[in-house]
């Protein structure tokens, strides 16, 4: 069992900007083995720390303190975290308060963020990481047990996920129960494993005894409940934002150095007592959350606008979630740049996916690729500094596009690499010059965020610029993080960041069809006869080759030796760019960009891909009658995620699709069935699922006209009986 919380944050003080790793230990001993493997897993993702707290309890602090000293523990923690970390220990008693036990290192960067500062980012941390928010939409919000409608709420029980965390939880309660109290009522039972850790934290003090618990029932029961020895009592209010339950625990006589939240987000009324502020704030919790929501006590404006509202029952907040919404895709769904972006891309062979990789972007085909390069060429003119010195290259592949950066501004630049062990910082070491770092493709940017942290201490003074040949980030949002987070400087300008060509993609590490049609294929390879299984075999032969991309084989025609071909008019691209020179590889990035950016669209989009708790969009079978040409279907069939395209809570629509699917399978030898085997395959990987009373309907009984369709039939037949 993991008995640390990590929190890995950046505190700012007067001159630096400190890195900062805590390590919260919630077990009543120190695991040092556990210690320096967790201390190892964090340097290995994120580098080093400027600094290094370990917490411990105020009753193990002393045994803590000797296990650190000695020679083995420390000459090895000290090895990982580098002589560059300060590093101390801190200790906290039955009250909740903190001091420093001792410093195992000296660095020249630290900080004193104090403790409860702490625990307000490391419980927003939680709360962000396990979805502490369950939100509404457009189409639907809730009306909590006061009657209040709003358009989102809290649900602890979201967050009380591993045992470290709940005891961190817990600590930040501490503080705020008082001495000698004997029961802690509770609004939601999910408190319970709270209150346990609570009790955990106090035990070995010699005034503190065991608190028991018992669940008042939020605003059900509070008005009914037999409270008892109010005086010796403390209400736990689980997470609130307006404190409206703290008003009616008042009337019942608590007073209110007795009530505390654990977690609040709202504007804070008189005395009310909070453990953790959920809101933003720049300097004290840049992961906090605006307070600011949509809350309606009488005529509700998100009624009137055509929500519904879904009412939220019990001490747990229950729901019953509304119906799966479909959606149509159209041509105003693409982000703006995109038809622009194909005009300058299609045909250069610079998008590919397999088996091992959703969406590769292929740099020597970049550079290779005529209009890519004018691109290139201009962002190089335009965007490396002069003077510049030193060019910083995450990898390999980005070699070619330093070349070229030094060529076109006629500087001679020295090449720095930064996946090879310590060269930034013995290279660069105190440069205060421009620095270029160049990349020729990224996806999340870590990489990025790793050199900059790297800069950040080798060359704290010089000017960057960062220069991406291509983009992919999986949302806007996460774009807009990665600027700010590299553009951040404390000095009197900030630094620059560009990319030539960027475009929304989901991850790479999403649900892969290839992956799925390969595993579809191998378990039933032996069913398959004559020319049908000389076909598969090839077939698994190919998807099992991840070094070759798909390009023009990423779908499957109704014919061994057929093609899937886009003719002209695809909605997504500019008049006239359909000239032979596409590849299918071009269209299913098309399509997936169009339904990721779909996905992260912003909250207030009227049309969105959700997939969540309370709403589930399915793609519209009138997707697939807009979007005729056998290609575009194969790749909102494989574009689409699992979800999207689960039809069975849905009986109309799942008919819909089934007497769709069962129409083309029937036209397996016209036009209009050309995706045949496609549709045929998603239904055999279980990529689209529907009821079982509608799948006669798109298997028909009549044999298909192609032999490849006739045998995949038969197999998913078989597949879905089993």
């Amino acid at each position: 069992m993991r008995s640390f919380f990590r929190l890995r944050a950046d505190w700012q003080t007067d001159d630096e900007q400190v890195d900062v790793l805590v390590l919260f230990n919630a077990a009543q001993t120190l695991d040092t083995r556990q210690l320096l493997e967790q201390v190892d897993r964090e340097v290995r993702a994120t580098l080093r720390p400027d600094q290094l707290i370990i917490i411990s309890r105020g009753q193990s602090a002393a045994a803590a303190a000797t296990d650190l000293a000695r020679p083995e523990v420390r000459s090895t923690l000290l090895q990982r975290v580098g002589e560059g970390c300060h590093v101390e220990l801190w200790s906290f008693d039955a009250a909740g308060a903190a001091k420093s036990v001792g410093t195992l290192q000296e660095g020249p960067f630290h900080t004193n963020p104090g403790l409860h500062a702490i625990l307000r980012r490391g419980a927003t941390e939680i709360f962000n990481e396990h979805k502490g928010f369950v939100e509404g939409s457009e189409n639907y919000h809730f009306r909590n047990p006061s009657g209040k409608h709003t358009d989102r709420f809290m649900r602890l029980s979201n967050i009380l996920v591993r045992q470290a965390e709940i005891t961190f939880l817990a600590l930040a309660l501490l503080p705020f129960v008082p001495s000698g109290t004997m029961n802690a009522y509770i609004d939601t039972p999910a408190l319970h494993a709270v209150v346990s850790a609570l009790n955990e934290l106090r035990r070995g003090s010699d005034n503190e005894g065991y608190i028991a618990a018992e669940n008042f029932r939020s605003y059900y029961g509070v008005d009914e409940h037999p409270f008892i020895e109010v005086g010796r009592s403390v209400a736990i209010v689980s997470a609130s934002s307006s404190g409206g339950l703290a008003e009616r625990l008042m009337a019942r006589g608590f007073d209110p150095d007795r009530i505390v939240h654990l977690l609040f987000l709202g504007e804070h009324k008189g005395v009310l007592q909070v453990a953790v502020d959920l809101a933003a704030d720049r300097i004290r919790n840049p992961k906090g959350h605006d307070p600011a929501r949509r809350t309606y006590d009488g005529d509700c404006a998100l009624c009137r606008q055509g929500s519904m509202f879904i009412q939220l029952r019990g001490d747990q907040f229950d729901v019953s979630p509304p119906q799966p919404v479909p959606l149509v895709v159209r041509q105003a769904h693409a982000p703006e740049a995109l038809a622009a972006q194909f005009a300058r891309l299609v045909g250069g062979r610079c998008l590919n996916s397999s088996t091992s990789h959703l969406h590769k972007i292929d740099t020597d085909a970049l550079l290779a690729h005529a209009d890519y390069v004018e691109r290139l060429d201009y962002f190089l003119r335009r965007f490396v500094p002069a003077g510049a010195q030193f060019c910083v290259l995450p990898d390999e592949q980005s070699e070619p596009w330093g070349a070229l950066a030094a060529t076109r501004s006629g500087q001679t630049l020295h090449f720095v690499r930064a996946d090879r062990p310590n060269e930034i910082e013995n290279i660069i070491k105190d440069a205060d010059g421009p620095l270029l770092v160049i990349a020729a493709a990224i996806g999340s940017g870590r990489r990025l965020l790793d050199i900059s942290r790297e800069l950040r201490t080798a060359a704290p003074r010089a000017p960057i610029t960062y220069l991406v040949g291509f983009a992919k980030p999986t949302s806007p949002d996460q774009r807009r993080t990665l600027r700010n987070s590299l553009v951040f400087s404390n000095r009197e300008a900030h630094h620059a960041f560009e990319t030539v060509e960027e475009m929304v993609l989901p991850s790479a590490r999403r649900e892969n069809a290839w992956d799925r049609e390969l595993a579809f294929l191998q378990a039933a390879a032996d069913t398959w006869a004559g020319r049908n299984r000389k076909f598969v075999d090839q077939r698994i032969d190919r998807l099992g080759n991840v070094s070759t991309p798909l390009i023009e084989d990423a779908f499957v025609a109704n014919e061994e030796s057929g093609r899937l071909r886009l003719r002209p008019g695809f909605a997504f691209w500019p008049e006239g760019l359909v000239t032979g020179a596409e590849t299918q590889a071009d269209v299913f990035a098309t399509v997936s960009s169009v339904l990721q950016s779909l996905r992260t669209a912003p909250p207030s989009a009227k049309e969105a891909l959700r997939s969540g708790w309370f709403r589930q969009t399915l793609i519209h079978p009138e997707v697939f009658g807009r979007f005729n040409d056998g290609i575009i279907q194969a790749s909102f069939l494989r574009a689409a995620l699992p979800s999207e395209l689960d039809y069975r809570s849905d009986p109309e629509l799942s008919e819909q699709v089934a007497r769709l699917i069962g129409r083309i399978v029937d036209g397996a030898h016209l036009v209009r069935g050309e995706a045949a085997f496609e549709f045929l395959l998603a239904l055999g990987c279980e990529r689209l699922r529907l009821r079982s009373e509608h799948l006669a309907l798109a298997l028909p009984q009549a044999p298909a006209r192609r032999p490849l369709v006739q045998a995949i039939r038969k197999r998913v037949k078989a597949a879905l009986k089993a």
